[in-house]
């Protein structure tokens, strides 16, 4: 299941106009995108299982979530 999460995490973010931020972070890292997806899906189950249950998902929600959560950012709060 989470290959698959991690997967559909990864085709999302490719659909959305700010693609270039997440691959500055991965440069940053050294690492894949695909990584990063995995990160996010191993580490914040809740938010993603959130994520692939909305009807509509609102890009700019979806790609601040993405990013704050990868920032491991105390104070972040999630949108979705």
């Amino acid at each position: 299941m989470k290959k698959i999460e991690t997967f559909d995490l990864h085709l999302l973010l490719a659909r959305t106009d700010h693609m270039n931020q997440v691959y500055a972070i991965a440069e940053r890292r050294d690492v894949g995108v695909g990584v990063l997806c995995r990160e996010v899906t191993e580490n914040h189950q809740g938010w993603t299982q959130r994520a692939f249950s909305q009807d509509v998902l609102n890009q700019g929600d979806f790609i601040h979530d993405f990013i704050g959560l990868l920032g491991n950012d105390e104070h972040f709060v999630p949108r979705l």
